[in-house]
């Protein structure tokens, strides 16, 4: 199928909110999202987004091409499921293991080898199993699958791509309130060709009551070694018969109140717009009394992008949030979904083992009264601090489908 030129006004339609990419995957939609997002703010930058989204489309594979300017849907045919176990071992018992996630005691003893890890003290385990105390949540590739570890940095995350293979996908984990966790969230948008390949993984953590006495951990398996600011990233080699996808079921969506735009992007805010007025954030919440469990909601040409609320300092007209809200994005408060546990369920459905996804879970979802109980479907996976979907997400269920795509699904 032929790609358009730059004159083509599909383009232009897409970058300015006139329509949405149809049948698109959740990389595609964040990457639209993203260039709205520049063009909002500088309506200048029309131009150079316009190359930047051609690039990317000339980029994508076959299956996602053709998808992205049509409106037909892709059935992808004979492809290699990509085996991988989501197993509820001890120490012991993962010693061989490729990769595993757990208490920092239990991954410490474990020997040299190909894996990576991190803390957690929370597992989304099967409907109606019990997590036995340290107990290693892992996640197995099959055997013959060629993979190389990094450890970035803050100074190195932007070279994230660069170890990965020609086709594949990068498993990536970093410590919660590091350094490095938050330039992530902060740089990953803008990294060159972050969205051409699948980045799947999650924000470690420690015990709720442990949370500022005890820092998250990250391991690298080649060294047994931990690191408290870096994070650690698994580069897996896949040949042309895989096709990884990623999926958010999110329980949120945007609710009917006010926008709200925020002039700068970060970790916090205050001053702000709400419905094109000049107001506070915090002074809003409390004085419009919100549920601060309810996070802001952001449409990223299809897909619903939460940033959860951390804390509101209303001496300071001052919020902290657990992912940077993005100047210029236009944000509502969240509207619970009715429908969750059916998203949970479709997105189940649309794979032949569930239990063999790869998939991480919010621990803001895991510990509301209101959604820890929500059927997951035979999903195995950590509760984390935030959940890396190519970007930083929060108060979502991702999943990384390892089965092969016979179509592309949506959820968020």
């Amino acid at each position: 199928m032929s790609t358009p030129s730059t004159s083509d006004a599909s383009w232009r339609e897409l970058l300015t909110g006139q329509r949405d990419p149809q049948y698109a995957d959740l990389a595609t939609r964040l990457v639209v999202g993203h260039l709205r997002q520049s063009v909002r703010l500088n309506t200048t930058a029309l131009n150079a987004a316009l190359g930047e989204l051609y690039h990317y489309h000339t980029s994508c594979d076959p299956a996602e091409r053709a998808q992205f300017l049509h409106h037909g849907s892709f059935a992808a045919q004979n492809l290699r499921s990509l085996v991988v176990q989501n197993l509820l071992l001890t120490a012991k018992e993962t010693s061989d293991l490729i990769r595993t996630g757990g208490t920092e005691e239990a991954l410490a003893s474990l020997p040299r080898g190909n894996w990576i890890g991190g803390t957690t003290a929370y597992i989304m385990a099967p409907k109606g199993h019990i997590v036995p105390p340290g107990c290693l949540m892992c996640s197995v590739l099959e055997a013959g699958v060629e993979c190389r570890i990094a450890v970035l940095t803050r100074d190195t995350l932007s070279q994230i791509t660069d170890g990965r293979y020609e086709t594949g996908f990068t498993y990536i984990l970093l410590p919660a309130f590091s350094e490095v966790h938050y330039s992530y969230a902060l740089l990953a948008p803008g990294i060159p060709g972050l969205f051409e390949q699948p980045i799947f993984g999650w924000i470690t953590g420690v015990p709720m009551s442990e949370v500022g006495e005890r820092a998250p951990k990250v391991f690298d398996g080649r060294t047994a070694s931990s690191h408290e600011n870096a994070a650690v990233a698994l580069h897996v080699a896949l040949g042309s018969t895989f096709m990884m996808a990623i999926d958010l079921v999110n329980p949120f969506i945007q609710g009917r109140g006010p926008a709200i735009i925020f002039p700068e992007t970060g970790f916090n805010g205050g001053a702000c717009m709400i419905d094109r007025r000049p107001n506070n954030f915090a002074e809003y919440l409390l004085e419009a009394k919100i549920d601060t469990s309810l996070p802001l909601v952001a449409d990223y040409a299809g897909a619903s992008i939460n940033v959860s609320i951390r804390a509101v300092d209303a001496s300071r007209g001052d919020v902290q949030f657990f992912a940077p809200v993005v100047a210029g994005e236009n944000y509502r408060l969240a509207a619970p979904r009715a429908d969750y546990e059916r998203c949970i369920t479709a997105c189940a459905r649309s794979l032949d083992r569930p239990e063999r996804a790869l998939v991480c879970r919010c621990i803001l979802n895991h510990l509301n009264p209101r959604l820890a109980n929500a059927d997951t479907a035979g999903f195995v996976g950590p509760v984390t601090f935030g959940e890396i979907a190519y970007i930083l997400v929060n108060q979502t269920l991702v999943v990384m489908n390892g089965e092969g795509r016979r179509g592309i699904q949506g959820f968020a």
